[in-house]
């Protein structure tokens, strides 16, 4: 199941640029939740983004478990340039309300540290692995 996953998800990020984004389509098309509810078809961007950091310390894990060497490679890369965004306060917010009764939404000027915190397992993951110094 998980090699299935994994190899979904993959075809899916091709098609977005080598991003995922918080909710997509089943034909992988970002969607984008209105003020009023609506879900609409969403922007691709080719800036690294909140979800990709989850999806990135994830992916690292599924490979080292698959023994993947190939994809852990590509995905400790992949995870290095979202941490790094993420240091820098670059990462996008792509996040969108699930409950129309809370539309918690990005604020101008405001910087978050969730991404910082959430990077700790994917960290921790390539000490772990000994992907190298960086870590």
């Amino acid at each position: 199941m998980l090699r299935q996953v994994v190899d979904l998800l993959e075809i899916i990020r091709g098609k977005l640029r080598g991003h995922l984004y918080f909710i997509f389509s089943t034909e992988g098309v970002p969607l984008q939740v209105t003020a009023n509810d609506r879900v609409i078809d969403g922007v691709l961007h080719s800036e690294n983004t909140e979800t990709d950091l989850f999806y990135a310390k994830g992916l690292m894990a599924a490979a080292h478990y698959l023994g993947d060497s190939a994809l852990l490679a590509t995905t400790d890369e992949f995870f290095r340039s979202v941490v790094l965004d993420a240091l820098g306060d670059l990462l996008l917010n792509d996040r969108q309300p699930m409950d129309h009764k809370n539309h918690v939404m990005p604020v101008a000027g405001r910087i978050t540290r969730g991404p910082k915190m959430l990077a700790l397992g994917g960290i921790a993951t390539g000490i772990t692995l000994n992907l190298g110094q960086e870590y």
